[in-house]
């Protein structure tokens, strides 16, 4: 496969710039960089059960050709999700179980239309305005959803 000269760069800063270090025992530790925002062709991220802390960077809306998203059991990533990964219209498979989310789910979420399985099981204070947003989501099979409240 042919790399794409600036995505070769976006990962070479990527590497060079990111304040993620990693460790034999525990992964991935720090923040997730916002680098990975500029590659675009990237179509799978996975980041699961990682020492991973701070927000979800709002860069990862650039994605645009992400189909798989596993942030899962990084139990120091916290904040809201940030309405910019309702750009993400190819993502399939995204899993934020295991973090600490909180705030209302944006409504640019339901404007994912393959989103096949939706897991958010274990972020204690994640909410929903209205559940309407879920009927636009006409691929979706799997929805985990055990700890989201509504804001009717």
């Amino acid at each position: 496969m042919k790399c794409i000269e600036r995505e070769r760069q976006a990962l070479l800063n990527f590497k060079k710039k990111s304040k993620i270090s990693q460790s034999i025992s525990v992964g991935f530790g720090g923040r997730i960089p916002h680098q990975p925002g500029n590659l675009s062709k990237l179509e799978y991220l996975d980041l699961k059960i990682n020492s991973l802390d701070g927000a979800i960077p709002s860069q990862l809306g650039k994605l645009t050709s992400l189909r798989y998203l596993d942030l899962s059991h990084n139990y120091r990533i916290h904040g809201e999700i940030p309405y910019q990964l309702g750009y993400l219209s190819q993502l399939r498979y995204p899993a934020l179980q295991k973090i600490s989310l909180s705030g209302v789910i944006p409504f640019q979420v339901g404007n994912l239309p393959i989103l096949h399985t939706l897991r958010l099981d274990g972020n204690f204070d994640l909410k929903i305005n209205s559940a309407k947003w879920l009927s636009s989501l006409s691929s979706l099979t799997t929805l985990v959803q055990e700890s989201l409240s509504t804001n009717n």
